[in-house]
């Protein structure tokens, strides 16, 4: 909850160059039916309520052109060690330092 900013990785990619800022004070529930009224995108998951948050795109130049290799991350890592089902990990959050995350960033 009091994460500051949140890096979203695509599937089938071994680095992340999508880092926003959390904007909002925290998340908010919402129905599936508010979400379909607002246009948000459909789901897969059959869940009836989702929690959000705002955000944007991070407008820092030191994450500009940038990328990270969040394959080694200890915390990703553990992840992978630990479950057992390689399906059911795939966009499992973790959290690490902003620090941490820095050591892994490369220039494009």
């Amino acid at each position: 909850m009091n994460a500051k900013y949140l890096l979203l990785r695509r599937s089938g990619h071994t680095y992340a160059s999508d880092l926003f800022e959390i904007i909002s004070k925290g998340p908010k529930v919402f129905s599936r039916q508010h979400l379909k009224e607002l246009n948000y995108p459909a789901s897969k998951s059959p869940k009836d309520h989702y929690l959000a948050i705002k955000i944007r795109k991070v407008p820092d130049p030191e994450f500009e052109n940038v990328r990270w290799d969040f394959i080694r991350l200890e915390a990703y890592q553990k992840i992978q060690r630990e479950e057992p089902n390689p399906y059911s990990k795939a966009g499992l959050p973790f959290t690490v330092s902003l620090t941490e995350l820095m050591r892994t960033k490369t220039k494009l």
